[in-house]
C-alpha cells in the first residue's frame, strides 16, 4: 500500500525538518526572529533542492572514487559527487512524500 511508503517520508520530515526547529526553540528560546527566518529559509531551500534534483550514483563514480589517481581530478570529483548525492537523498524522499501526499489530498480534476 502507498501509506506504508509514505510513513518513512513523514518520519523523515518530522526528524529532519521539524525536530531541529523544535529543539532550537526549546533549548534556545528567546532568540531573534532572524534566526527563525534563517532556519526556515535554509530548510525550505534544502527541500527545494529535493524537488528539482535527481541524485544518482553510478558504478563509474564508485569505481573512480575507490581507486585514486594522483594525476587526475576525476576521483576527487566522483567522491564529492557521491557525497552530495547522499546528502540530497533525504531531501528527494521528503519532496516525493509531499508530492504524493498533495496528490492524494487534492486529486486532479477530470
Amino acid at each position: 500500500m502507498l501509506v506504508w511508503k509514505l510513513i518513512p517520508g513523514w518520519v523523515m520530515i518530522l526528524v529532519l525538518l521539524v525536530g531541529p526547529y523544535a529543539a532550537l526553540c526549546y533549548f534556545f528560546w528567546p532568540f531573534a526572529v532572524a534566526y527563525h527566518l534563517l532556519y526556515w529559509v535554509t530548510a525550505l531551500m534544502y527541500l527545494g533542492f529535493g524537488f528539482v534534483s535527481s541524485a544518482s550514483i553510478t558504478r563509474e563514480d564508485l569505481i573512480t572514487a575507490a581507486i585514486p589517481n594522483p594525476f587526475s581530478y576525476e576521483d576527487e570529483w566522483a567522491q564529492r559527487r557521491i557525497f552530495f548525492n547522499l546528502m540530497l537523498m533525504p531531501a528527494i524522499v521528503m519532496a516525493w512524500t509531499l508530492q504524493v501526499t498533495w496528490a492524494l489530498i487534492f486529486p486532479p480534476r477530470k
